[in-house]
């Protein structure tokens, strides 16, 4: 049980509490630059974006991250994760730990996984999560996502005061774990089109976190994900109580490297330069100029190969004898 100051304490008291916060790794040193170390402990981290921004990924990535050791930005302690998009995939666990050259069993026995069936289940689970973590150490709780059976389960406006209270009592169930257990609390959150008429001027945000404002409130840090040029991601601080708002952009191409390298049967030491590569594309390209050099190949496809040597035979049925020798 923890002991809870009802009275005024200093702030030297407030700061030697907070020298003792843990910042758990995002995997990336771009992004673990732009949140001040990593995602904070003891405190509620949403992350929110369309589609294919990366949030998943980042889920998966925190519950390996945190199994490491301090000195390597790890909370050393295992991982709660709550699924209610149905998004969970253990070999993404195994191919990030490989990464980090943990062992891959031993990553997948520290993570205890649930997966939420309606809103209800969902409160309930947390229940489940504090007797759970009086009994081992946890790092990390995340929810993917936090609203995804809020916007199914309650329709309308006649049902938006409803969902917007029980919503808030889950969020604050997440916020007393955080601080009770010391926990680092992260969230996923999806988007809906912003209908605000302020959208189209430039710089103004077409996308809006589900929630409203018991999402912006409940949330320590909120951190805004969106798609940039090919594999590459930017994160924006959208809200922090001592972080500016920036941006950083990171990559993911790492994790599909990953997964080439496997299927092409390559070595886990591989360096990031090695991975580039071993890259499918690459290895296709040189073979395919290497027996162009010996002359085994031809790059002109089937079809229009056939027209070019009937064009071929007619001109030089055409040419005159004398051309032809």
């Amino acid at each position: 049980m923890k002991v809870v100051p009802l009275g005024f304490t200093t702030a030297s008291m407030v700061q030697a509490v907070r020298e003792s916060t843990i910042m758990i790794s995002t995997g990336s040193s771009k992004l673990d630059e732009l949140l001040g170390g990593g995602f904070e402990s003891g405190s509620l981290t949403e992350i929110y974006g369309e589609f294919r921004t990366g949030k998943t990924q980042l889920c998966h990535t925190l519950a390996v991250t945190c199994q490491l050791p301090l000195a390597q930005g790890g909370a050393e302690g295992k991982a709660m994760y709550i699924d209610t998009e149905g998004t969970f995939r253990p070999q993404r666990l195994i191919a990030i730990a490989e990464r980090f050259g943990m062992d891959s069993a031993a990553v997948l026995d520290n993570v205890a996984y649930a997966k939420a069936h309606n809103c209800e289940h969902q409160s309930e689970l947390l229940v489940a999560a504090a007797g759970m973590m009086a009994e081992a150490r946890f790092g990390v709780i995340i929810v993917d996502s936090v609203t995804n059976l809020y916007r199914t389960e309650y329709e309308g406006r006649g049902e938006l005061s409803a969902r917007q209270m029980h919503l808030g009592k889950f969020l604050r169930q997440l916020a007393r774990l955080a601080d009770e257990f010391g926990v680092a609390v992260v969230v996923t959150n999806q988007v809906v089109a912003n209908p605000d008429g302020n959208a189209m001027f430039a710089g103004a945000n077409a996308m809006k976190p589900i929630g409203g404002n018991i999402m912006a409130h409940a949330s320590t840090t909120r951190l805004a994900l969106r798609k940039g040029r090919g594999e590459n991601r930017i994160a924006k601080i959208a809200c922090s109580p001592v972080l500016p708002e920036s941006e950083a952009q990171f990559s993911r191409r790492w994790a599909s490297r990953t997964r080439r390298i496997k299927r092409l049967g390559g070595t886990r030491g591989m360096g990031r330069d090695d991975e580039r590569g071993s890259d499918a594309t690459t290895l296709r390209a040189r073979a395919r100029a290497k027996a162009m050099t010996a002359g085994v190949v031809s790059t002109t496809p089937p079809a229009l190969r056939s027209v070019v040597e009937e064009k071929t035979d007619e001109n030089n049925e055409n040419r005159p004898t004398h051309a032809r020798r």
